[in-house]
């Protein structure tokens, strides 16, 4: 299998798995490049958006189940393997598109890899195609938050409240909004001046983030 076709293999197996799915496009493709190495990319196929345990992936993959978490653990920190934040055996599985996901996992930890400059500039025109071909067109639920309970409309739903749902959480992290930075580093001078620090993450995806 060329290099080529593990990264498109990659990209199919998101859009089949995952319910929003990511562009396919070149952009995105080379977002993918960047960010797994083609032994990464292999194991990627291998252990699916669903995953597994440590246990159960030695012995799907026929590897030492030392030298397997090590890759797994690169690659958690490269934003493309969720492992479960809690517990003494955890799940680990390939991030699907979003939330988090390989849309945004890439820039989430702001620049710490040599590739990260070209990353951010391919993943700037990958989250162009990727709002518009995906989240217009395929269905995506938006839904309205709003700021503070006091402008909440009557008919509101519970899931709106963004207050309450935010008082039930007990761990917090903020990362740098993909989106911005990747737009800085596509078009320096020519993108927004607000704040980067903006992503706000809780619960166990915000454990997984400080992991």
């Amino acid at each position: 299998m060329t290099e080529k076709d593990i990264y498109q293999e990659v990209l199919d197996m998101v859009n089949r798995e995952d319910i929003v799915g990511l562009p396919n496009t070149p952009a995105m493709l080379k977002v993918l490049r960047l960010q797994f190495t083609p032994e990464e990319a292999e194991l990627a196929l291998k252990i699916g958006l669903t995953g597994g345990t440590l246990d159960q992936l030695s012995a799907k993959i026929g590897m030492d189940k030392e030298e397997l978490r090590k890759k797994l653990w690169v690659m958690a920190d490269k934003g493309t393997m969720w492992i479960d934040p809690r517990g003494e055996n955890p799940v680990y599985r390939v991030l699907g598109a979003a939330a988090p996901g390989l849309i945004e996992t890439g820039m989430f930890g702001n620049i710490r890899f040599p590739y990260d400059v070209e990353l951010g500039k391919s993943l700037h025109q990958a989250v162009v195609e990727w709002a518009r071909d995906k989240l217009c067109k395929l269905g995506f639920p938006f839904a309205p938050i709003w700021a503070h309970p006091w402008v909440l409309p009557e008919d509101a739903k519970p899931e709106e409240n963004i207050a309450e749902f935010l008082k039930g959480q007990d761990y917090f992290s903020v990362s740098s909004c993909p989106c911005r930075l990747s737009h800085w580093l596509n078009d320096p001078g020519h993108h927004c001046t607000h704040m980067l620090e903006t992503c706000l993450h809780s619960g166990e995806a915000a454990r997984w983030f400080v992991q």
